[in-house]
């Protein structure tokens, strides 16, 4: 494989996992809200 896909391909995964980690962050924060519209998560 050459070095720019393998490079490529690294940095795929890795803001694919930055997306993954942050929308599960906001349904947190979006399941904090709904329960309770008052007290919002001290980020």
């Amino acid at each position: 494989m050459p070095l720019e896909k393998h490079l490529l391909f690294a940095v795929t995964c890795f803001i694919a996992l930055q997306l993954q980690l942050l929308s599960e962050l906001w349904i947190y924060i979006c399941n904090l809200a709904s329960d309770n519209e008052h007290s919002w998560p001290k980020l």
